[in-house]
């Protein structure tokens, strides 16, 4: 029996990954410009592994553009949604535990996040809230990407008038 070329049961790595240009510039093209997309097809026919490779593309080539990928099937509940929402925005904004927890106090104004770290500081932590208070305050969670990419904005343009 011949060998496949192909990997199943996994999503396949970049470099294992072929063909599908189309669809890569199309995915990319439409992260970047903010559109949102779904994409249907029976199972195994490599949505994740399209959807990784394409994230994997924008994070080598782009400097100003993170990325955030989240698997919501564990998700139970909106208090998960939003709580796992806003630690993967933090994590993606940077790489450093303690600009994690600067994050987390510096973005919230109407929310105290409480912040707990894992056996790996370098990879693991994780951020909740009262429960109360998201349910009042949840928009500033969804908004946290925008608020994080004004401030980035800021402290560049600071960086830049600084310079001359």
């Amino acid at each position: 029996m011949k060998n496949s070329p192909f990997i199943y049961g996994n999503t396949v790595s970049v470099h294992s990954f072929t063909n599908r240009e189309e669809e890569t510039v199309k995915l990319k093209n439409n992260l970047l410009n903010g559109i949102n997309t779904m994409i249907i097809s029976p199972r195994r026919w490599g949505k994740s592994s399209l959807v990784e490779k394409v994230i994997h593309d924008i994070e080598r080539k782009s400097k100003i553009h993170k990325v955030v990928l989240m698997d919501l099937f564990a998700v139970n509940s909106e208090e998960e949604f939003l709580e796992t929402f806003a630690r993967e925005v933090i994590k993606a904004s940077s790489n450093k535990w303690q600009e994690w927890i600067g994050s987390g106090k510096d973005f919230f104004k109407q929310l105290i996040p409480s912040i707990s770290l894992g056996l790996d500081p370098a990879t693991d932590f994780s951020i909740s809230f009262d429960w109360k208070e998201l349910r009042k305050h949840s928009e500033e969670i969804l908004k946290l990407p925008e608020t994080i990419f004004n401030s980035w904005l800021l402290s560049k343009s600071i960086l830049f008038l600084k310079r001359n």
